[in-house]
């Protein structure tokens, strides 16, 4: 008889997270079946620290400045890395000031505090095709 390994729900999001630089969304931990109240109580244990709204970082992890922009682009739906902080990411041109940059689609409402937004009329299929895998 053999058992079917079955990943937990806390080992579920940290695969996200490590994919991610650290950060997982609050769909994401919805999505392995973690509720509101679930991230709350691992909130409160200092397992994982708020980073926006709908954001988390999993204690310990290292900030960065990938970190960051991950985080932008977790924090607002439609959102890819660009502008220089894509040039950074991706080492085509280093960043002596690292602001984090984003671009959304036109449509959304997009404010994050020290996030420099850009927006696109750009399709969402047109901004996943030009994103280089960032997101």
């Amino acid at each position: 008889m053999s058992s079917a390994h079955v990943q937990t729900p806390d080992a579920a999001l940290a695969a996200f997270a490590v994919a991610q630089n650290g950060v997982f969304s609050r769909a994401q931990a919805r999505s392995v079946g973690l509720s509101g109240q679930n991230l709350a109580h691992r909130e409160d244990r200092g397992r994982i620290r708020r980073v926006s709204r709908s954001v988390f970082v999993i204690a310990g992890a290292p900030a960065s400045f990938e970190q960051q922009v991950m985080a932008a682009c977790l924090a607002i739906d439609g959102a890819v890395a660009s502008h220089e902080s894509a040039a950074h990411i991706q080492r085509t041109r280093p960043l002596p000031e690292r602001r984090v940059a984003i671009t959304v689609p036109i449509h959304g409402t997009a404010r994050l505090p020290g996030v420099h937004v850009h927006r696109t009329s750009m399709s969402q299929i047109a901004i996943d095709a030009w994103s280089t895998g960032f997101r």
